[in-house]
This record gives structure tokens, sequence and C-alpha cells, in this order.
């Protein structure tokens, strides 16, 4: 069927394409079609995984029932926790072990009762998941209705244009090398005591980082903050009213993120984000520095410390994201939608495509309390991801994250003193703060409890805190 209508379904999308236009056709055709598979995946899994992680649990609880009263809540447990931990099938599963101590007689009939939990929940689950890939499948039949021509309207082509001289080439060429976001340098959100400024370039070395804007407010030492992926200055709008009484703030919009300038062809790795958080430092003249980051912020506090001992004074790094997996470990949806964008062909039409509800969900799961993902942010973030080319710089964001895990040898060479601040429910896990901490050994540790992965939208009061006593 697939071989039959596939060819079919190409020659009719490609009958009305001019020939001079076939190429661009056949990839704009492709590239549909990739788009249309990678969404409707994230979407049927996500369905998928949302019920699988709410039916096991509410079936165990009325087949323990018929369980004796001391076999009943162990056997919702085992549910529960594989709901948390993730459903495993096979030999081997850590989930499916009767616990020890179990009566002889009474293990053939917990078998049966998982097993039959397990068969009916997964069954369940697929009847929302099948109505919605059905549904899409016809709204996408639907819609393919709206681009049929109508009949005696002739197809458009483009005009030729007028060949270009090679001195108006030079000069587009010059144009686009140049090329700045600015038609929208004013946030939504206002901080109270704040006001935003603008770092140009100094020299040609800062120019593949283009302007950067940083928002500064209060008195008394200087604290830089280096925010999240895929956020900007005005993520740190609850912690910056906490301290500005007793620091001077600078929370930096980083390379082509927030009001930044986006640069065509600029690096967003790490040593290249490293060096912006620098250029901060240094032409602001900045001394006796706190630097507090937050997920990749973190990573990038640590290292500008490691490069500018004789200016940084402490740092303190919130929820390091150096480590793999990163955001993908929050949900299903998140990693669909993260290994979308930086697939090549379909991922620079996936960085342009920002539904509200995806973004939120995307955002909620890295908190412990959702509530704490206000509209008005989430407006901010998606106003801003409207901006022309800023598309490329998420997707240049999300393919670079393994670099700050390359960062990490960095770690031992930090002089300052180090505090690590660790969301309880934050996406790392043991290992990996572990391993943080032997990397530094002097280090303060806090672990928050019930927090996420943005501590500075739903515990500010922390780092606060911390920050406070230490002035």
């Amino acid at each position: 069927m697939g071989r039959t209508r596939r060819p079919w379904l190409a020659t009719m999308g490609m009958s009305a394409a001019p020939p001079a236009l076939a190429g661009a056709a056949s990839g704009v055709l492709n590239t549909g079609r990739q788009l249309g598979a990678t969404l409707g995946g994230a979407i049927s899994g996500a369905v998928l995984a949302t019920q699988l992680a709410t039916g096991p649990h509410a079936r165990a609880l009325a087949a323990a029932r018929t369980l004796p009263a001391g076999a009943r809540q162990p056997f919702v447990n085992g549910f529960t926790r594989a709901a948390h931990t993730g459903l495993q099938v096979g030999r081997g599963q850590a989930g499916a072990r009767i616990p020890a101590g179990t009566p002889a007689a009474l293990v053939p009939r917990l078998e049966h009762l998982a097993h039959d939990v397990f068969a009916r929940a997964c069954i369940t689950a697929m009847h929302p998941t099948l109505a919605i890939s059905v549904a899409l499948l016809t709204a996408g039949a639907l819609a393919c209705l709206l681009l049929r021509r109508p009949p005696g309207r002739p197809a458009r082509h483009p005009r030729p244009r007028p060949p270009s001289t090679g001195r108006r080439r030079s000069h587009q060429a010059s144009e686009e090398t140049t090329m700045s976001v600015t038609s929208d340098t004013k946030s939504g959100i206002t901080i109270p005591g704040t006001s935003s400024h603008f770092l140009d370039p100094a020299g040609p070395g800062d120019r593949g980082q283009g302007r950067l804007r940083y928002l500064t407010g209060g008195t008394g030492a200087p604290l830089v903050m280096l925010h999240t992926v895929r956020s900007q200055a005005e993520h740190f709008r609850h912690l910056i009213p906490l301290v500005q009484e007793r620091y001077t703030v600078y929370a930096l919009d980083l390379p082509g993120m927030g009001y930044s300038q986006i640069v065509p062809g600029a690096s967003y790795d790490e040593p290249a984000m490293r060096a912006a958080v620098k250029r901060l430092l240094t032409q602001l003249d900045l001394r006796d520095v706190t630097l507090l980051g937050e997920s990749m912020g973190a990573v990038l506090a640590l290292t500008a410390a490691a490069d500018l001992p004789g200016r940084v004074h402490r740092v303190v790094a919130v929820n390091a994201y150096d480590y793999p997996g990163g955001i993908a470990r929050s949900s299903l949806l998140a990693r669909l939608i993260v290994t979308g964008v930086i697939t090549p062909g379909v991922g620079p039409l996936l960085a342009g495509l920002e539904p509200k509800p995806v973004m939120r969900a995307i955002l909620a799961g890295g908190l412990g309390d959702r509530t704490a993902l206000r509209e008005d942010y989430l407006d901010e973030l998606l106003s801003v991801g409207r901006h022309p080319g800023y598309p490329t710089v998420a997707r240049g964001v999300y393919r670079n994250l393994p670099s700050l895990i390359a960062a990490r040898p960095h770690y031992p060479e930090v002089s300052a003193p180090v505090h690590l601040i660790y969301g309880e429910k934050d996406w790392s896990r043991r290992s990996d703060r572990q391993a943080n901490r032997q990397l530094l050994p002097t280090a303060g540790f806090t672990q928050v409890p019930n927090a996420g992965h943005f501590i500075a939208l739903e515990r500010p009061d922390v780092p606060a805190n911390l920050l406070n006593s230490a002035a």
C-alpha cells in the first residue's frame, strides 16, 4: 500500500510545479512529509505516555481489592513506581519482580493480576492514541482540499529578475553578514528597579557575538546572572528584587537570545557563550563579581570563573546542565521536539514552530510547582521566538548542548568559592550531582525539596537567601 500510494501522491503534488521550480517543490514536499511525521509522532507519543502513566495505577487500585489486605498496597505501589520511573518490558525488568517474602500460594495470583492490569491498561491507552492519529490524518486530508487551485485560474510563476552586477551582489552579501535583529528591543516584562542596556562589540573578536543586551539595577557588589537554555534575562524576574538592595545586578541575554543581536553564522557552543560572559565582565570592568547561573548559565558561570580568577569572587551554580539527555529527560514530548529541532532537513521548520501549549508543556516539565510558570513569561518567550533568525539560534543552542558536557574538566580550575544548588526533581541524576561534587570537593551544596530545574522561577528565595547571607 505504501509503495503504491507514496509515488502517486508525490506525482500529484509535483504535477503543477513549473520545471524551473521542480527541485524546490520536491524539497518542500519532502520537508512537509518529514514535519508531519515528526509532529504526528510527538503528539501521539505524548498522548500514549500520559495514558500509560495514569491508566495502570487506576486499574491496579481496582484489581488490588481482590488481594489480601497485606498485599494490596505493595501491589499498587509497584505500578505507581513504574509510572514514575518508566515502564519496562522484557526479561530482567526492575519493576516486575515479586517482593521477597511473598507467600508462595499468592505468587501465581499476583503474576496473573499484574499481567491483566498491564495488558488492559495498554489496550485502553491505545484507544485515545489511535483516535488522535485518525483525527490528525482526517484533518490533514481535509486541509489538502484547500490546496486545490480553482478551475481556470492560471498558475502564478515568479517574474524573472534582471541579472545583478557584482557590486550589487557584494553589497547584499555585506548586508547579510552584518544583519542584526533590533526591530523589537523592549521586553513585555518589567522588573522594578532595573533598566535595559546594550554592550556594543569592542573589537573584531566581538563581532561574532554581536550586540549584547543586559538588565541592570540595584546597589552593592556586582552580581552577574546567566540564564537557562531558550530563555533570557527576565528569567530572573523574581530573584532580582530579592537581592538588588545588596547587589548591583547584571542579568545578561546570552548571544542571539532575548534581545541580544542575532548574528548570521555565529557559534552557540560553550566556548563562544563563555566568551560573551567574559566580555561583559571585562568591557564593564567588573571586579569582585559573584556569578550566578542556572542550567546552561551555571556551566558558563563555572567556566568563566576558571578563566577570570582575578575578577570572580564567588560562583553559585544552579542545576548545572552538564550531563547527557538534559531536557530530553523531562518528558517524551520534550525528547521528540528537541530531537526534531536538531534533525537535518525538518529541524529548521520545527524550530520555528512553537505552539503555546507545547512550549508550556515542555517548560512545565522543569518545574516541581507548575503554577510557577506565569502566562506573561510564556508569552514573552514566544514573542522573542518570533524574532527573525531566532529559530536558527534555538537550533544552534540545542545542537551544541554536548559542548556543555565537554566543559566540565574546567570546573577544578575555579579558585573562587562555589556553591551548588540542585532541585530535588531536577533532570540531573544523583550520579550527575555526585560527579560535580567530586570535581568541586570544597563546594557548598544545597538540594531544594520538591523543586525542579527552574529554581529561579519557583524557589527564588533559596538562591536569594544564600546570596544575601554572603553579601
